[in-house]
């Protein structure tokens, strides 16, 4: 493994397939904060810019085939972006990191997630915090060109209400879902999820998955079936579970 990463390592997300990738949040002598990765190809650093800005929460996804995307949280333009990097088999680049939210968006976004199918197609959802706090989601084709705009995910924009903690989950056909907590109070949220077809588009509303009796708490965990249920859980905790049809 390369010597970068002697560094103090945090935030580390390991994806199956023997363990033959993994992303992580390094800090290091010569910059502020890098991804870094390891694969069966190459080791080094994730994100691509020269300055020392902070990179951290990368996301990771793998497909069927061995084909890998992450995202992360990305602060080289002075505020918080999301960012995706795209692999080939055996953990090598393929192109250079792309942002997903706009340049001259107003607000910061964080805690990105990442889902990707059997042909490659990824999803990409994170939280903007603004006057108010929303959950977004893009969809992208294999290639990294977009097959959609930027997508509000929850329903309402209310400046009283947080909606936060995004996952994302894709099927092997890609649809997928995505759950988040929203909360009015703070001491408690509830989890709602949103179905999307393969193309992007929303089948049906937001509908309530649980009620959570603490805030913040840990993200909602869910799973998108190939016979179109969907999984979802609280806190990792199997006693927390639901599953929707």
């Amino acid at each position: 493994m390369n010597s970068v990463f002697s560094a103090n390592l945090a935030l580390l997300t390991i994806i199956a397939a023997a363990g033959l990738f993994l992303a992580s949040t390094g800090l290091s002598a010569d910059s502020g904060a890098d991804l870094l990765q390891a694969s069966l190809a190459a080791d080094g650093r994730i994100n691509d810019d020269p300055g020392y800005s902070r990179q951290q929460g990368p996301s990771l996804a793998l497909s069927r085939y061995n084909f890998a995307v992450c995202c992360w949280e990305d602060f080289r333009t002075g505020s918080g972006r999301i960012y995706v990097q795209r692999f080939g088999q055996r953990g090598l680049k393929c192109q250079n990191n792309f942002q997903v939210t706009p340049f001259n968006a107003a607000a910061d976004q964080w805690l990105p997630d990442i889902a990707v199918d059997d042909l490659g197609h990824f999803v990409v959802v994170w939280e903007e915090r603004g006057d108010s706090v929303n959950v977004y989601a893009r969809l992208y084709a294999a290639n990294a060109v977009p097959l959609t705009e930027i997508i509000r995910v929850n329903e309402r924009a209310n400046p009283s209400a947080t909606s936060a903690y995004a996952r994302v989950a894709m099927n092997n056909k890609g649809d997928f879902v995505v759950t988040w907590v929203s909360r009015k109070t703070d001491i408690a949220g509830d989890v709602y999820a949103q179905r999307f077809n393969s193309g992007g588009e929303k089948i049906g509303t937001n509908f309530f998955g649980a009620l959570r009796n603490r805030w913040p708490a840990d993200p909602p965990r869910c799973g998108h079936e190939r016979k179109r249920s969907v999984r979802c859980r609280l806190g990792g905790r199997p006693r927390g579970a639901s599953t929707f049809a």
